[in-house]
């Protein structure tokens, strides 16, 4: 069995420890490791690249503006693009925002410690708390997932085909504000 102590990497112990014995040099060598290490990085993601106009084999995986280079050909594209993002946008805020108030209601009954009996307003606020934002949660998480790249590229696909978009797209008052432009696609 060999001995903890003892180095792996047979002879290259020495040199690094005589190279590295001031500390100026030490810094120097750390900086000159991470350089390596960074234009090695750099290199092997670089080889990967794509051209923004041309759909890669995982195409649902478009940011908004390539999305609309590429399938925002018309004004109900460009709606259609407009309202999927918003709801996406609309379900990964309140996802985070039911995660925040979960862990505060936690924390609030970790902490709490009732200052008299007559006193049941806070805890039953808490305790309705720890119902709803659960089920917000879900609701958040669904809308988040119904809603994704993926569905709307085939929505857009299956538009750019020629068939109609779904009545629920249609008749639904946010996509109608996107494609009249009432609303910015900001907001």
């Amino acid at each position: 069995m060999p001995n903890r102590n003892t180095t792996f990497v047979y002879g290259l112990d020495q040199p690094v420890a005589k190279i590295c014995s001031t500390r100026p040099a030490k810094y120097l060598f750390l900086i000159l490791s991470l350089l390596v290490f960074q234009f090695s990085f750099a290199a092997a993601f670089s080889l990967n690249t794509q051209s923004d106009t041309i759909p890669s084999a995982k195409s649902h995986r478009l940011k908004k503006d390539q999305f609309y280079k590429i399938y925002g050909t018309d004004d109900s594209s460009r709606a259609l693009i407009d309202y999927f993002f918003s709801k996406r946008k609309e379900g990964v805020i309140g996802t985070f925002i039911s995660i925040g108030a979960i862990v505060v209601d936690l924390i609030y009954f970790g902490t709490y410690s009732p200052s008299s009996q007559t006193d049941v307003t806070a805890p039953v606020s808490a305790l309705i708390g720890l119902v709803l934002f659960p089920i917000t949660l879900v609701v958040s998480v669904v809308m988040w997932t119904s809603f994704s790249r993926k569905k709307l590229l085939h929505y857009l696909k299956d538009y750019h085909a020629g068939k109609p978009l779904p009545d629920r797209i249609i008749n639904d008052e946010l996509y109608d504000k996107f494609l009249h432009k009432e609303i910015s696609p900001d907001q």
